[in-house]
């Protein structure tokens, strides 16, 4: 399998649309530097050869930051990502194709993926007894994108959810940023999720 291949002068139109490129043959918000080899393997034979084949060709990122300032500016200006996503201290904030505030890239992508689907979706329940709220509910389950896990603090407020849902008798999905690479699977693996009875 063949490595990207840097680009140290791609013109800026190029940056844009390779982001746009990137971004159709995923199905998802592509994070900056170009998928390894075992993220391509979850797609299928003909989009593999496709993201190797733009691969290729792949802006540094001295380049983009050059060009744009950052991979979150390129994906703003290819149109990726709508206007008034903004970088936060924890997260970047930006608005999911049906109106709803994501706190996050992965939020967002997960809000979409309900949309696209038609499931229906509500942001931030609160959990019974609790101020503490999860990210999404689909009908009666609560799900979670826990992207900071690792951090002490957060992952006790993770562990004092799950103690509240099982105790509610509440099904709880969670996912971590490895699912998000895997977006493909992950995708199915939802679906299956929210339609098992």
């Amino acid at each position: 399998c063949s490595r990207p291949v840097w680009d140290t002068k791609m013109p800026k139109r190029q940056i844009l649309q390779f982001a746009r490129d990137l971004a159709a043959l995923t199905g998802s918000i592509p994070p900056q530097g170009f998928p390894g080899m075992e993220e391509i393997s979850v797609f299928d034979p003909e989009t593999q050869v496709k993201l190797v084949t733009l691969g290729k060709r792949t802006p540094t990122p001295e380049r983009i930051r050059a060009a744009y300032g950052s991979w979150l500016a390129v994906l703003i200006k290819s149109g990726v990502l709508p206007e008034g996503t903004q970088r936060m201290t924890r997260g970047t904030r930006c608005i999911a194709k049906d109106g709803h505030v994501c706190h996050s890239l992965p939020e967002k992508a997960i809000c979409d993926f309900f949309t696209d689907e038609g499931i229906e979706h509500a942001r931030e329940p609160r959990y019974p007894g609790s101020n503490l709220r999860a990210d999404f509910l689909v009908g009666d389950i609560f799900i979670e994108y826990l992207g900071l896990t690792g951090t002490p603090a957060y992952d006790a407020k993770s562990e004092q959810k799950r103690e509240i849902a099982q105790a509610n008798r509440i099904k709880l999905i969670e996912l971590f940023p490895e699912d998000m690479v895997v977006w493909p699977a992950t995708r199915q693996r939802l679906i299956e999720l929210l339609t098992a009875d």
